[in-house]
């Protein structure tokens, strides 16, 4: 893919995320969705939700996507959709907020082409040590179903996900090449999501109570306002994804940025799992769907797909295939309540993983960088945050404390 087209995917994903947010029908921030119930009564304005929508996603952008965007040269999810939203809803004019949300997109593709212009000229000690950020990431994905199970179910569930894991993890080097370049610990990911999973599925309900009707009919509704739209935005992102230029969640992004693709599409599947209980939720209460679907597997399908081309008709089939299984979906989460309540485990599993193997190869990346100092710096910062209860996301702050070191480093190799 040229520049020329990953500028019109993000422009479009940009004009579409404003249209579908301007009409109520979906919301990529989950904190959004709730509200668009009384946007779309009028009892809340355009402008006034453009500025909730901004004090909820403004971290993100800043102290989340930005910095991972900084150091792989990918744009993630969330520099993609969240500016075009917070757009879309402010201006009255429909043609003015579709232009603002494709300004948006193309902001978020010139950030990333800059930066793509810009790395070939950096010095040899910055461009060498920006991937080491993802060498624990990618030794550690494996225990996100563990961590999870943990969570969900305490030290049994550790012994039951983990033994398995752990097999396939030490096999690894038995294995022979796996399809795609996939690693052992994607493999043992994989795995150990459906572990997960299937333990969640032995819990029934016990009573036979239905899923009340307008909750199903929200969800319906949405094939007739929302399929379209998100089958494109499904579509464009597929083929971003496939281009390199996109990536979801942290570790994704680490994981394309050091070529470990299918490893990636692999944590998207784990990221979708995760958050499919949420989103068909949210849906079924706001009657708004999540403008990417269940991240990041529409980003996963096109990861994985040989061109842009074939990575733009996997990413449109896996959202249009979601939004059309949501009812049943929604009656699967009826029946087997657990599903929700690991959903949220495996959220936080993730999170708690990701915030320390990011943390370290933050301080890998940095100590290689700038010897000493460059440890130095990323701990402090780390040690900032926490005494000031957490400023910044902690999954990023190594990111950022690596800019940092590598903005000293720049300075020094000039003075020098």
């Amino acid at each position: 893919m040229n520049s020329y087209a990953a500028a019109a995917c993000f422009a479009g994903i940009g004009l579409l995320t404003a249209i579908v947010v301007r009409k109520g029908a979906s919301a990529y921030h989950d904190a959004v969705r709730p509200l668009l119930p009384e946007y779309r009564r009028g009892d809340i304005a355009g402008p006034e939700l453009s500025r909730q929508a901004w004090s909820v996603s403004a971290g993100f952008i800043s102290w989340f996507a930005l910095p991972f965007t900084l150091v792989t040269g990918i744009a993630t999810s969330h520099l993609a959709f969240l500016p075009a939203e917070v757009l879309g809803l402010r201006w009255r004019s429909r043609a003015v907020s579709a232009a603002a949300g494709a300004a948006a997109g193309l902001a978020a593709f010139g950030l990333v082409a800059a930066l793509r212009a810009v790395y070939p000229h950096l010095p040899l000690q910055v461009t060498s040590s920006l991937p080491m950020i993802a060498v624990p990431v990618w030794h550690t994905i494996f225990l996100f179903p563990v961590a999870a199970a943990y969570f969900q179910w305490g030290l049994r569930g550790v012994a039951a996900v983990g033994v398995p894991v752990a097999a396939v993890v030490a096999a690894g080097g038995h294995l022979g090449p796996l399809p795609g370049g996939l690693s052992a610990g994607g493999l043992a990911l994989l795995l150990g999501t459906l572990i997960i999973v299937a333990a969640a599925l032995r819990r029934r309900r016990t009573d036979s109570a239905a899923v009340p009707r307008f909750l199903v009919d929200n969800v319906r509704a949405l094939r007739r306002s929302a399929l379209l739209p998100l089958a494109v935005i499904g579509a464009l992102c597929g083929a971003l994804a496939q281009a390199h230029w996109l990536a979801g969640e942290p570790a994704a992004v680490l994981l394309m940025g050091t070529g470990h693709i299918w490893d990636a599409a692999a944590v998207g599947v784990f990221s979708a799992a995760a958050f499919a209980p949420m989103v068909t939720r949210s849906a079924a209460t706001s009657g708004s769907y999540s403008t990417q679907g269940f991240p990041d597997w529409v980003l996963s399908a096109g990861m994985i797909s040989g061109t842009p081309l074939l990575g733009a008709a996997a990413g449109g089939a896996v959202l249009s295939a979601e939004l059309l299984a949501a009812p049943w979906l929604l009656a699967l989460l009826h029946v087997f309540p657990e599903l929700a309540e690991l959903g949220s485990a495996m959220r936080q599993g993730m999170a708690a993983v990701l915030d320390i193997a990011v943390l370290a190869g933050s301080v890998l990346a940095a100590s290689h960088m700038l010897p000493m100092a460059g440890a130095a710096i990323v701990v402090a910062l780390f040690v900032w945050n926490e005494a000031s209860q957490r400023r910044l996301m902690p999954v990023a702050v190594g990111p950022v404390g690596v800019a940092a070191v590598a903005i000293v480093t720049l300075l020094t190799a000039r003075g020098g």
